[in-house]
């Protein structure tokens, strides 16, 4: 197979320290990772915006440079005419959905290979099906909870599942021990679409409950904004830290003064030596509107034995096995929120206990060669144009939600009548 694949990482990227595991990973890093997998056995070429990649090997991918969408898909067109009449264009290409794939999506309309979006964020069936009708004919989603966006649409023979490989992740085999005082991990981009206003509200009554826990935050808006400013925090914008952070702190107090350590964007080797000796890691508390369509960073953390407290909402029902790895939060409620992260805290055996099946969950997504032969197997779908088998599943769903309703109206309707009959005479 000849795959062509586009890594919209931004340009100043140290793709070598995101590979070695010392810069923040993310979907578009993982993404990159598994079609360098696949370049063991297929032909890949990697299109990439970065600077400081030219003297990068691994295996066999073949990397080219290009300026953003545009530059991509002229660099397709060019190369599919070039090699059209030796039949040596590619047969696949993957583009990770983002705003600007709409105006140059009909562009490559020229090229007959078959064109796969990868959703590392989900987008509402319309944007799907323009996609579509634009000479897309496969899209593969990140989670379980992202494929149900379109199970009751037509779009659903086309919608693949092939959760995240993480290679990176560690094999614990023991619970490492705990650090004193109790310490409560944040890991991710400081924002709002990621929740961290939630973890804000909640941390007071949190303190509330353990007093000498603290919050240790590590990451930044600048994560997802390089050049975003920022305040006295060093990490959140100054719109957030007046909005979110002072009513917490009050304006002659510090972070530290209730607990809160901000810590930056820092290695991946700081966040899992940390993530070790944590109680609990906060991810995405979002229900309403979330974005989450995976979460690595609670894997991350629950590889180390870090048990994880997020919102029963998007990718975290997959990543996180509630009960088991960590507590859903099935509201925004700051006080839902901080009683399940002071539950983790204060009772030792349930937190050893979630700390067992966290490093048993994660071990789940650390096999690359699965997802390398998960993407082979849709590759082998898309060109012999066969439903994905996330169809059955979305069919399945629907014939148990359908039944399940139908139940419930048949029982509601004999409740009643047994209910009214003694009044039949009245």
């Amino acid at each position: 197979m000849r795959i062509a694949f586009y890594l919209d990482h931004t340009e100043n990227s140290d793709f070598r320290s995101i590979m070695n595991g010392d810069r923040a990973s993310s979907g578009s890093v993982a993404s990159a990772i598994v079609f360098i997998e696949l370049a063991k056995n297929h032909s890949v070429t990697i299109f990439h915006r970065m600077n400081n990649v030219s003297q990068l090997r691994w295996h066999e991918a073949q990397w080219i440079h290009v300026s953003g969408y545009k530059d991509f898909c002229q660099k397709i067109i060019k190369t599919y005419t070039k090699y059209h009449s030796k039949d040596n264009s590619f047969d696949f290409i993957v583009i990770r959905h983002h705003p600007d794939l709409f105006p140059i999506a009909n562009n490559l309309s020229l090229c007959t290979a078959k064109k796969i979006v990868m959703l590392n964020n989900d987008i509402a069936p319309i944007e799907l099906e323009k996609l579509v009708s634009l000479g897309f004919s496969r899209a593969v989603v990140r989670s379980k909870s992202s494929s149900e966006t379109y199970e009751l649409t037509h779009l659903a023979p086309i919608v693949e599942i092939i959760p995240h490989a993480l290679p990176h992740l560690k094999n614990l085999r023991d619970i490492p021990s705990l650090r004193t005082p109790p310490a409560v991990m944040w890991v991710g981009a400081t924002r709002e679409e990621k929740g961290f206003h939630h973890a804000l509200r909640a941390w007071p009554i949190i303190r509330k409950m353990v007093p000498d826990a603290e919050l240790h935050v590590f990451g930044s808006i600048r994560l997802h904004f390089p050049e975003s400013d920022v305040g006295p925090s060093g990490v959140l914008t100054p719109e957030f830290e007046i909005k979110y952070l002072l009513p917490i702190v009050g304006k002659h107090r510090s972070p530290e003064d209730i607990g809160i350590y901000f810590k930056g964007a820092t290695s991946k080797s700081d966040i899992f030596d940390f993530a070790m000796t944590a109680y609990v890691g906060l991810v995405n508390p979002n229900i309403n509107n979330s974005t989450e369509t995976f979460c690595i960073s609670a894997l991350e953390l629950q590889s180390m034995g870090c048990p994880c407290v997020g919102g029963k909402s998007g990718g975290l029902l997959d990543t996180i096995d509630d009960g088991v790895s960590g507590i859903l939060v099935p509201t925004e409620n700051p006080v839902f929120i901080a009683e399940a992260v002071a539950r983790i805290l204060k009772d030792p055996k349930l937190r050893e206990e979630l700390s067992r099946g966290a490093i048993a969950h994660a071990a789940k997504f650390g096999d690359i060669q699965r997802e390398a032969k998960a993407w082979t197997d849709v590759f082998e779908r898309t060109a012999s144009q066969t439903a994905s088998p996330s169809l059955n599943e979305a069919v399945l769903a629907r014939l148990v939600r359908s039944f399940r309703s139908i139940l419930l109206a048949r029982i509601a309707g004999k409740l009643f009548r047994i209910v009214r009959s003694p009044f039949s005479g009245v």
